[in-house]
């Protein structure tokens, strides 16, 4: 899961090694997108509620989950630009800087795409879990 290793790479630990290092805290956020999808994709075809929540309620969890996946993406990208600074070039380091600047109020899939992003750019320059 990219997301686990992308915060495993930054601080060399095992699964649980340093808070957020943790794929189930993804899948969170996945089920919360995907159960939020499917309720509104219910109520526009008109079919009764599959969950026991609210749309509101629904969008809440996403945010909360959001939150609380793209702090520890942007806690470990910036502890990144300090463990590693002379492994990235300015180019690389920029990169990174607007990855974090972009986690502020990203959506799900913009999420995804920093994980995937940054993940490259780690193994690109050899930097592997511990």
């Amino acid at each position: 899961m990219n997301y686990e290793t992308l915060i495993r790479r930054v601080y060399k630990v095992g699964r649980y090694g340093k808070p957020g290092a943790d794929a189930d805290i993804w899948r969170s956020l996945e089920r919360s997108v995907g159960h939020l999808k499917s309720e509104i994709a219910l109520k526009e075809q008109g079919l009764p509620k599959q969950w026991n929540r609210s749309i509101p309620d629904l969008e809440d969890e996403v945010h909360t989950q959001l939150y609380k996946v793209s702090g520890f993406i942007s806690e470990a990208l910036t502890d990144s630009l300090k463990k590693f600074s002379d492994v990235f070039s300015k180019d690389e380091k920029e990169v990174i800087q607007e990855s974090i600047a972009n986690l502020e109020d990203a959506d799900f899939e913009k999420v995804s795409l920093i994980v995937r992003e940054t993940t490259d750019l780690f193994v690109s320059k050899n930097i592997f879990p511990g």
